[in-house]
């Protein structure tokens, strides 16, 4: 393998290694609908200004909307994990139970 990127229909490149295995992705999601994680962003960050740009540190607090986002970004951008703060821990609940197995 001469190249370690590899690109996805989507023109995101993932990392290959040299063994062909790609590297898991891992992705640090501040806010769910406008509640912040504490320890993943700072008190003056506006979510409205973050949702404005597309900002892929931002949720919908509809899980069915998350369910469908996070689904997005792991086909389209190659995300494999996805991280949030302990608070959100009930919120995404029904999204971990839809997600499960995909």
């Amino acid at each position: 393998m001469d190249c370690p990127w590899s690109h996805r229909a989507s023109g995101w490149p993932r990392y290959v290694r040299p063994s062909g295995r790609y590297v898991e992705l891992a992705l640090h999601v501040s806010f769910v609908g406008d509640t912040r994680a504490p320890f993943m962003a700072s008190p003056d960050t506006d979510p409205a200004a973050l949702r404005a740009v597309d900002s892929l540190a931002v949720l919908p607090d509809d899980p069915a909307a998350a369910a469908e986002e996070i689904q997005r970004r792991r086909e389209e951008m190659g995300f494999s994990y996805f991280v949030f703060g302990a608070d959100f821990a009930d919120a995404l609940a029904p999204v971990v139970a839809e997600l499960a197995g995909h």
